[in-house]
């Protein structure tokens, strides 16, 4: 069996064993995954399994591709020469067709089938579970009978209703949540496949055998033996903000969640790192902490203790007003002390489209799988799994530091990113840059794209010269990154963002590298950027240059 290394940006490495989807190859990439989970590689944060690979995220400080190449291979050797991964067997009731199914009806033109025999040829096959991801909980299985081979849409659906039953090449999947996504919809279950509660929290695992039995709509409710979801255990810490407003889009958020994206769990977590790290710091917090990521308006937010923050980021506006009525404008990157009955909000934007408000202590809300992101496309994690609404009430970890004297401390300009509605995006080629035209590769680094209104925390969707592949071949899902760069069937590149999914199946072309992700993540509809191809070198010595840059703001 081969081996295949293919970089993903500088901070992530996909191991391919193999061309096709075989049940022979599945196994030894789960063989691999198990003992990088039993004995972890020094550096390497998380592996995530696929059809065929492995993406392995590691930290490009702490260990070099090569290096990380080596000791994969060696591991690779030492594996058993033969592996299966053994599960069990599951039979879903779905509703096919209709407004369940939109799809059936032009997979069933496109396959030269009825749509009866749509249903007949899905339902009759014993599917393998091969990975989960993309989403919480999305299960990968194969192989769909040859008669129903189709395509992705061109363009993705921006939202598939949650238990949507689906087909893509020789794939097919389920989404247990309300999510982006571009495969044939053909029908829908009423099961639940995800809960963040459980451990594992997907209910499909790798090796598990399903079916599929036609119903009515009256009868895909969920089986019994799942019960109702668990809620988190309280967490300590003391009131001090009260949601007056929550502004368009405000969530809570930290560094992200690893580990679990192999169930299918985005990372989450800040778009813009380095201004979350950076507000962080100015309030003598760990970089980690739990913040609020504020998208371009709002909130306002009452404090019933004395308080230290920071706002970071974009420019919305920051006013605070004192119990007296005394009302100031003030400028972000600073550390300021907010008086107890104090109310503090950002009228609207000024430039930039994400602010992060760190206060001392950190914001204290459960751990939901090791972190204390809200995960969106999952409604958990954070405040509630969701974005903050008038009357809700945050509390905050106890902090040591005298918060009026700490104040007026500022991050120096010259060491935050250099922000932009034109910026000029480093990147590293992709899986799949060798799969495009050369026309395509040299429009791709010379063309300007312009930032659509369909962006958001998932990808940033952009418009300018179309990206064509020499063939059109379907991609076998595989991992993705932070800044990896999809080209859908329209040719319409789609950079992905912190709840991007786990998995994907369009070529990718690039990876943005992690030092400019910040500048992708203040972009708004309208704006426009370039990309500029660097080196593996350049991109590890950009992400140091940013670390370095913050011990020496703290020295």
């Amino acid at each position: 069996m081969t081996i295949r290394f293919l970089p993903l940006g500088e901070a992530a490495l996909t191991v391919e064993l193999g061309k096709r989807i075989s049940p022979a190859i599945n196994a030894r990439v789960h063989a691999l995954h198990a003992s990088l989970n039993a004995a972890p590689l020094p550096g390497v944060i998380e592996s995530v399994p696929a059809y065929r690979s492995l993406t392995l995220y590691y930290d490009p400080l702490a260990l070099s591709l090569d290096e990380l190449q080596s000791q994969v291979k060696e591991r690779f050797a030492s594996l058993p020469s033969e592996a299966d991964v053994a599960g069990q067997s599951h039979i879903i009731p779905v509703a096919y067709g209709g407004e369940f199914g939109p799809d059936l009806e032009s997979v069933a033109e496109e396959t030269s089938l009825s749509p009866e025999q749509v249903i007949a040829e899905h339902s009759r096959v014993v599917y393998r579970v091969y990975m989960v991801g993309f989403s919480p909980g999305f299960p990968y299985l194969g192989r769909t009978s040859a008669k129903l081979q189709v395509g992705r849409l061109a363009t993705p659906r921006t939202r598939v209703p949650a238990g949507s039953v689906a087909i893509a090449g020789r794939q097919t999947g389920l989404y247990p949540s309300s999510t982006p996504g571009g495969w044939r919809l053909l029908g829908r279950t009423g099961w639940r496949f995800f809960d963040p509660m459980r451990l594992p929290p997907a209910r499909l695992q790798p090796g598990d055998q399903v079916r599929f039995r036609p119903t009515s709509p009256d009868e895909i409710n969920d089986s019994p033996e799942w019960g109702k979801p668990a809620t988190p255990a309280p967490v300590d810490g003391r009131p001090v903000i009260e949601v007056l407003g929550g502004g368009l889009l405000t969530t809570v958020q930290d560094s992200g969640r690893y580990c679990f994206q192999s169930f299918g769990v985005p990372v989450a977590g800040t778009v813009d790192t380095a201004a979350m790290r950076a507000a962080n710091l100015l309030v003598g917090n760990s970089t980690e902490s739990a913040v609020l990521e504020i998208t371009l308006a709002g909130p306002v937010l009452r404090f019933w203790n004395d308080a230290l923050v920071a706002v970071t980021g974009a420019d919305l506006a920051l006013w605070v007003e004192w119990p007296d009525g005394k009302r100031w404008n003030l400028p972000g990157w600073l550390t300021i002390y907010v008086r107890r009955g104090s109310t503090l909000g950002l009228a609207g934007r000024k430039s930039g489209c994400r602010a992060y408000l760190a206060i001392a202590g950190g914001l204290a809300v459960p751990q939901v799988l090791g972190s204390a992101s809200t995960c969106l496309a999952g409604s958990f994690g954070g405040h509630a799994g969701r974005k903050l609404e008038r009357g809700d009430r945050l509390m905050v970890s106890e902090s040591s530091l005298d918060v009026a004297l700490r104040a007026g401390r500022s991050w120096p300009v010259s060491l935050q990113p250099r922000y932009s509605n034109r910026p000029e995006v480093r990147v590293l080629p992709g899986s799949q840059w060798g799969q495009f035209t050369r026309q395509a590769q040299a429009g791709f680094l010379a063309g300007e794209y312009t930032v659509q209104p369909a962006s958001d925390r998932v990808g940033l969707r952009v418009k300018g010269p179309a990206l064509q592949r020499k063939r059109a071949t379907e991609i076998i899902s595989s991992g993705v990154t932070a800044g990896s760069i999809q080209v859908p069937n329209d040719g319409q590149p789609i950079v992905l963002m912190a709840d991007r999914q786990t998995a994907g199946g369009y070529a990718q072309i690039a990876v943005a590298i992690s030092a400019d992700l910040p500048l992708l993540a203040q972009l708004v509809p309208g704006d426009r950027v370039t990309f500029r191809r660097v080196t593996m070198g350049e991109a590890v010595a950009a992400l140091h240059a940013q670390r370095a840059a913050e011990t020496r703001w703290l020295r």
